[in-house]
């Protein structure tokens, strides 16, 4: 057993630079795909804010907060599911709702087709 280790940290020893980089890049492959899955995230939510603003009114606040997070929770892709909490989900969801308020405020159109 013993000669196992030593050949294991001698290769580890021996190829350290190797590892480092082959570390290095699965790293920034992992950030890339879940930078955009989260882009990915913010659309879902903000398509999902804006249908149940148009399918429940206003004043029906938890109603549409809960409407949201069963649409969208089934959506979020895996690999991000396994960061997100409730609470956070929430939170996200609130970001989005007064990121679509100011939209819907901006741009009149988006407000129709709410409003329709």
């Amino acid at each position: 057993m013993r000669l196992k280790e030593n050949i294991m940290i001698d290769f580890i020893t021996t190829n350290w630079p190797s590892i480092l980089v082959i570390v290095a890049i699965i790293a920034f492959i992992v950030a890339l795909i879940v930078r955009k899955e989260w882009a990915l995230l913010d659309k879902i939510i903000f398509a999902a804010v804006t249908w149940a603003e148009r399918t429940y009114g206003g004043g029906t606040g938890a109603l549409k907060l809960a409407a949201v997070v069963e649409r969208v929770y089934p959506l979020i892709p895996a690999i991000i599911r396994v960061f997100i909490t409730s609470d956070a989900l929430t939170k996200w969801i609130d970001k989005i709702l007064s990121d679509a308020k100011a939209r819907w405020d901006a741009n009149p159109a988006l407000l129709a087709v709410i409003d329709a």
